[in-house]
């Protein structure tokens, strides 16, 4: 008997799968291309990168707050010290852990006996390039914001200004220390000054991304082409983004202050 129709239905479902299968090879070879050119672009820059994208330089420093490598010893023993605390059982540390990226791992923060806080602790890592402190920005500087969890009962709830310079007078590491550095007994502003030393240290440097410009094999393939959405396509290098943002933190202080 004579056969009619276009041929068998396996026939067809193989054709369809072969033409499938050429066209996603072409469309992978495309993409493999595009990736590679763009790996090309970034490996072709010679030292920094388009708008600004460089290692972190240097932070800024206050003339009334200098750095020595004594001032930032004594801002690191009070950062771990839970004498800060009401009854000696937290520390800034407690929160700002550096085994948690200086976090503390939660999506809100515990403070005093356990106390839920309102908000995530923030990571300090280089946050001595920050325009301000705190998540809305209300301190103007590291040493505004030093003190800002040690007073509040709920965080670190610290004794008064009085008591806790007995207690750091009491200890005789800290009772030399401050009369070294500042010239002077313990004061809550030289623990301020202390504190923000130490954190003006805590700088993210020598990654894969600041090896990278004299490095090409520093960052995989698709890093680089995630580089290139981040600067062209996503535009989130842009300094308009960094003025809109803090555009953005002054209009919620403003609106904060109306609460």
């Amino acid at each position: 008997m004579k056969q009619t129709g276009s041929g068998p239905p396996h026939s067809n479902a193989h054709l369809l799968a072969c033409v499938a299968t050429l066209l996603s090879i072409l469309v992978i070879s495309a993409r493999a291309q595009s990736l590679r050119e763009n790996a090309q672009m970034i490996d072709s820059l010679v030292g920094e990168l388009p708008v600004g994208l460089v290692a972190l330089p240097d932070p800024p420093i206050p003339g009334d707050n200098q750095q020595t490598p004594q001032k930032v010893e004594l801002g690191n023993r009070l950062f771990f010290d839970k004498a800060l605390s009401a009854d000696r059982s937290i520390s800034c540390g407690s929160c700002h852990d550096p085994k948690k990226g200086l976090s503390d791992g939660r999506p809100h923060a515990l403070g005093f006996h356990g106390t839920v806080l309102r908000r995530h602790t923030p990571s300090i890592w280089n946050a001595a390039f920050n325009a301000s402190q705190f998540w809305d920005g209300r301190a103007a500087t590291l040493e505004d914001q030093a003190t800002g969890p040690m007073s509040s009962p709920g965080e670190m709830n610290s004794p008064g200004e009085r008591e806790l310079v007995q207690r750091l007078e009491a200890d005789p590491y800290y009772r030399a220390a401050f009369h070294s550095v500042f010239g002077e007994s313990p004061t809550l502003k030289d623990v301020a000054k202390a504190l923000a030393a130490f954190e003006r240290t805590l700088i993210a440097r020598d990654s894969r991304f600041d090896r990278a410009r004299g490095d090409k094999r520093a960052l995989t393939l698709h890093e680089k082409n995630g580089l290139v959405v981040f600067i062209g396509k996503g535009r989130c290098a842009l300094p308009q983004w960094r003025e809109f943002h803090g555009q953005q933190i002054s209009k919620y202080r403003r609106w904060a202050g109306r609460r």
